[in-house]
C-alpha cells in the first residue's frame, strides 16, 4: 500500500499543525490541506507540501480538495484523512500498512467518530459526487468497514 496523510488543517493553527508534522516527519508521502487562505496558493512546512484553499469545510477540508485535484496524490492508493490536532504514536505506520489493503475504509474507532480514516482512494473517488460529509456520515456504515 502506498498510504499518504490527508491532513486538514487552517492557517491559523501552526501550534497544532507543528505538532502532527513532527510526530510523522518518518513518513514519506503526506499533504496538509489549509483553510482560511484568500486564494489557493502552495509552499511547505517542514518539507512537507502544503495547499493553502480559501474554503473552510472542517474535517473535510482535504477531501473536498484532492477530489477536486486528483493529480496532486497521484501516486497513493490509500489516504489517511486526520486533522492538525492529531498526534501519531510510534506505531501508527505499522498500524497502518497491517491494515487490509482490500477494505474500502477502516475507522481508527468505533464508528467513525473521531474522524481518523484509512480508505482506498479508488472508493473516494468513486464516491466523488456526494457530498463528502454525507458520504461519511450517512454512507459509512453501507460500506467494507473494519474498526
Amino acid at each position: 500500500m502506498k498510504i499518504g496523510i490527508l491532513i486538514s488543517s487552517h492557517k491559523s493553527n501552526t501550534i497544532a499543525l507543528m505538532s502532527i508534522l513532527q510526530s510523522i516527519e518518518f513518513w514519506s508521502r503526506k499533504l496538509v490541506v489549509s483553510a482560511g487562505h484568500e486564494n489557493r496558493c502552495e509552499y511547505s512546512i517542514k518539507d512537507t507540501p502544503v495547499i493553502g484553499v480559501s474554503h473552510n469545510s472542517y474535517d473535510f477540508t482535504g477531501l473536498v480538495e484532492i477530489v477536486s485535484n486528483p493529480q496532486i496524490i497521484e501516486d497513493w492508493t490509500h489516504i489517511l484523512t486526520v486533522q492538525d490536532t492529531v498526534e501519531f504514536g510510534k506505531y501508527t505506520l505499522e498500524l497502518c500498512r497491517n491494515a487490509d489493503p482490500n477494505v474500502d475504509v477502516t475507522a481508527a474507532t468505533p464508528n467513525g467518530m473521531s474522524n481518523i480514516i484509512l480508505c482506498k482512494k479508488e472508493y473516494i473517488f468513486q464516491k466523488k459526487e456526494i457530498n463528502y460529509l454525507f458520504l461519511f456520515i450517512f454512507h459509512f456504515f453501507k460500506v467494507n468497514v473494519r474498526y
